[in-house]
Parts: structure tokens; sequence; C-alpha cells
């Protein structure tokens, strides 16, 4: 720079002339040198567009949570359990995306109207501001939020040019409501704690979906058979007050009915519906024990239909440890029991005493008649959107849809305890091509050890239709073998796609 009074050249940093020791005009900055203020309003700088990526991310992963505990929950409900979680179409699905659209909206619009901030903004320090600086409201934030509709457009693509173009960097739900997101300073500590409510929501969705899974019906990724399973182990149920008892000389059984698992309440004194599982809590005493106080003890389990028909095949349980004797024993009853009074003969053998006996607590089923099968029949056929899901009347689906169907297979003939049986399966388009063709989509030859005339095997299966199928009227078509009776039974139902 040079010295305006003798000319002489100094640096540019130099406030005095090096030689004359005249004061210099100050240094003038290049335009380009001087950086550009950041945008703010009154008391509050604006947040940048990373930080409000970042905390949708993190509202992303607490909805996302929600619709899968949402999602298990309909499925253990309206049908649509997998193996690996669930799967919906129809109906159920359109609910299922409704209702958690439904959620998101509500959190966003609560968290940011009453408390500025959700808890994915809270936890990267920005908050939603009025442009004036004060505190959002309900309404501004209902209309922020409705408008993501329109900003959310190819994945959040038009809000992200508008906030691009606006020098605030709003979005179009931010120009109509009037409001900003700015820095809110908010310490450590609280965006530590909403980090903390975050997880703990996502932990508590992650932990429903979980439990909700595994309380879900066994799920099939085909068509399949379902047969009744046999729940034996220990474990028990029933009564309210003081537990019940029966005796036999010196033996003295005390028994609980159970509400839900072997672990649940007392039951309340009422009947049993098909399906459900009946528990079971016993203790024994007045049995002999050896010198050393060890016992030698054994008992049987075995429950009887009013027919006094085993509904399974004896459990027996042994027990030498001295003390008092007890355990828990549980049992499903078929979806095909008759309706009476039943007994769970308990034989107890002492080996000590040399002493066999049986007790039979009671219980009672109460259940719809079913008119027994004279042949092979199939009964109560019907399509529905979900696995043994609501029927449709008329079936009618969209392209693209999962097509479910279900029926009961009553009749077989057995052999002793053995039953043969093998199903085909044809499905036919609209103009009566095979498009799907399972010569062996089953085949069962298996001992039921309970089998009265009321017995049947429930089926169920799917197929998927593509999105170009032809439209039209479908058909399904099976032919059910029964290989010890030697009789077929051919079956036939159709459904339309639109």
């Amino acid at each position: 720079m040079f010295c305006p009074a003798c000319g002489h050249q100094n640096p540019p940093e130099a406030r005095h002339c090096m030689s004359c020791g005249a004061q210099l005009p100050a240094a003038s900055i290049p335009p380009t040198m001087v950086a550009p203020p950041e945008p703010q309003i009154v008391g509050h700088r604006i947040a940048s567009l990373g930080a409000r990526f970042v905390a949708a991310f993190f509202d992303g992963l607490l909805l996302v949570a929600v619709y899968f505990v949402s999602g298990m929950w309909m499925a253990n409900r309206f049908g649509g359990a997998t193996a690996e979680g669930f799967s919906m179409g129809g109906p159920p699905a359109l609910i299922l995306i409704a209702s958690n659209l439904f959620f998101g909206l509500l959190y966003f619009w609560l968290f940011e109207g009453i408390f500025g901030a959700t808890l994915g903004k809270a936890i990267l320090g920005i908050r939603v501001r009025t442009i004036a600086g004060a505190p959002c409201t309900l309404g501004a934030s209902l209309i922020r939020n409705v408008l993501r509709i329109i900003d959310g457009l190819f994945l959040y693509l038009v809000g992200l040019l508008v906030c691009l173009f606006s020098k605030l960097r709003q979005r179009i739900g931010d120009r109509l409501a009037g409001t900003v997101v700015v820095e809110s300073g908010a310490g450590a500590g609280l965006r530590s704690f909403a980090a903390l409510m975050l997880m703990a929501a996502i932990g508590a969705s992650a932990w429903g979906f979980f439990v909700l899974h595994q309380q879900a019906p066994e799920a099939s990724t085909g068509p399949s058979s379902t047969t009744t399973s046999v729940a034996t182990s220990t474990t028990i149920a029933k009564s309210v007050g003081e537990p019940l008892v029966l005796s036999s000389g010196d033996f003295r059984f005390t028994y609980t009915w159970r509400e839900g698992s072997k672990d649940g309440p007392a039951r309340l004194p009422r009947p049993y519906q098909r399906g459900e599982t009946v528990y079971l809590s016993y203790e024994l005493a007045g049995y002999g024990a050896t010198a050393e106080g060890r016992a030698d003890l054994t008992l049987e389990f075995a429950p009887m239909d009013p027919n006094r028909l085993p509904l399974y095949a004896p459990r027996s349980l042994a027990f030498s440890q001295p003390g008092t004797v007890s355990g828990n024993y549980w049992f499903e009853l078929h979806p095909f029991v008759p309706a009476g009074k039943y007994q769970l003969a308990v034989t107890i053998r002492d080996a000590v005493k040399n002493i066999e006996t049986t007790l039979s607590p009671e219980f009672e089923v109460e259940a719809a008649p079913i008119a027994p099968a004279t042949s092979l029949e199939a009964r109560n056929f019907q399509f529905s959107t979900s696995k043994d899901g609501p029927p449709l009347d008329p079936p009618v689906f969209d392209a693209g849809q999962t097509v479910h169907y279900s029926f009961d297979l009553f009749g077989p003939q057995f052999e002793g305890d053995r039953a043969n049986w093998h199903i085909a399966f044809q499905l036919l388009d609209p103009g009566g091509k095979v498009v799907l063709d399972r010569p062996d989509w089953d085949s069962t030859n298996q001992d039921f050890p309970y089998h009265p005339a009321t017995f049947f095997m429930h089926y169920s299966g799917y197929v998927s239709l593509p999105s170009d199928v032809p439209r039209g009227t479908f058909t399904v078509r099976m032919q059910i073998n029964d290989r010890i009776a030697n009789r077929s039974l051919p079956l036939e139902s159709k459904f339309e796609v639109r």
C-alpha cells in the first residue's frame, strides 16, 4: 500500500507508513473475501438442511418400529402372520397403511405444536418456531405437517428443492404455516434425554413385535395342512380362591386350573372352548419314601373326552426327590372335540408303598355340535385376502393380490389310528388353461390317536396373482384321494379377477 503523504510502499497489513509515520487509510477487503451471513430470524439461527435430514432419519426409525408392531398386531387379529413377520394385502393392508400415516401425522403435529420439536429434532438441537421467533402453535404445526403430502413427493425432492431456493430454508409447509426450523441451543442433557426416549420407544416396539410374533399362529409359506399339536410338559389351570383337592387313601392331589399359561392366574370356573389350551398346576402329598428319604413315584396324565376316549397318548413323569411333588401339565383342545364333561385322568404309581390309584379332575367344554361325516367330504371352503381371514362373498380379487383359500377335510377312513390321503391341486385361468399344477399338493400318511366321528383336518393355502394376470374367472381344482377307503373327492371353486 502506498503512503499518500510520502509515496512509500508499505505492506498491506500496515496501519502507519514505515517511512514517514503517517496513518495509512484502511485497507479495502475484496467483496469475494467476505463470508455471507448465516440466515436467521430474531434471536435464532436457521437450522442446516443436514441437521434436519438426520432428525428426519431418527423420526423415521420410530415410525418404522411402530409400523412393524402395529402390523404384527393386525396380522394376529386378521390373519397374515408369516415365519419372518407378517404379509397382508387388500383391506387389512390399506387399514394398516392408513393408520400408520395417521399416527405419523399425529406424532409430528403434537410434538412440534406442543414442544416445538419431535424426538429427532430434539436430539439434533433444532426446533420449529414461527417466522417472528415465537414458539410454534398447534395450528401452525398442523398446516406444516399436513402439507408434507406435497413436500414429500418423490422422496421429499419437492421439499428439498423449495428449501434450497428459500433464504430461510423453508419448504412449502413452512411457507404456508409461517414457520421455520431453527437451532434451539438445547443443552447436552436435554438432547441425551431425547435420545434415550427414542431408543426406549424403538426398543419397546421391537419387544412388542417379538411377543406378538411368538403368539401368532404358525405361518406357512404356501399350501399347507395344519395338524392339531400335542402340548405336553408341565403346566396347569382353574378355580378362584382355594385350590381344589382330590384324595385317595394317603394321597392328596391339590390342583388349580390356570388362565393363559402355566404361570397364569387361577381360571374362573367357566367352560373351555375348542382350540383353547388347558393348563393345570398340581401338588401331590402322601406318597412313600425310602430309608434315604427319597421317592419312587410316577404320575401319568391322560386327558379324556366325554366318551372316555383319550385326546392324546398318556404322558408320564417320574419323581424321586424328597419333599412335595409339584409341577404343571397342559394340552390343547382339538378343533373337533365334542361338548361335554372331560376328565384329566392322573394315575399315581408309588413303588415304595406299592400302590397305584387314579384321580380325575374334571372340566367342561362348551361347543356347537359338528355333524359327523359318513364319507370323504370338504366343508367350509372359502376365499379371503389373508390366511383364514373373513370370507369374501363374492370372491373378487384385483391383479397383484394374494388369493388365500381354506377348507376342512372330513370323513377320511382310518386303519387303526392311521389315515392316508393325497391331494392334487390345479389353478385354471379364464380360458381353462392350467397355470399352476401341483400334483403332490399334500400327502398325509400318519397316525391320529384321537379321531372321533367329527374328526377333520383344516387346510389353507394361497396363490399370488401377478400384476399382468388376465381378468376373468379362475378355477381352483383339487382331487382328494382316500387311499385306505379307495375313494376320490373332486373339489372345485371359482374366483374373479377384475
